[in-house]
């Protein structure tokens, strides 16, 4: 069984190339996620060692994008690419614009409702 998760990237991978999750064991095999045991192992050496393994290979990718442009321009060739083919089209779920509403400091009484008689 192999391991499942979601990120918000999914948004931004629409609007820009984006890259796979980076993968490193920080946990022992099948620890549950979002788990008591899970957060203790990241605390520990063997949590240390993997965030600094994917650390390492976050700031590698970011240091070839910089000094290596030819690489970010055929990710962004291959992303506009890719959008023609399949004719993407972004439609946010969320507005633009966003109205919110105004609060104010004064408190308002709200009847409480209570259940049973009178």
């Amino acid at each position: 069984m192999g391991i499942t998760g979601s990120t918000d990237v999914g948004d931004v991978s629409w609007i820009t190339p984006t890259t796979g999750m980076i993968m490193t064991a920080c946990v022992a095999k099948e620890t549950p996620a979002h788990s008591i045991d899970w957060a203790k192992q990241v605390g520990m050496s063997i949590g240390h060692k993997g965030m600094l393994v994917a650390t390492k290979v976050i700031a590698l990718t970011a240091l070839d994008l910089l000094s290596k442009p030819e690489i970010l321009k055929s990710a962004w060739d291959e992303f506009e690419k890719r959008k023609k083919i399949l004719k993407w089209e972004y439609k946010p779920l969320v507005p633009a614009k966003i109205e919110y509403p105004k609060y104010t400091l004064e408190a308002k009484e709200v009847p409480l409702k209570t259940s049973g008689g009178s």
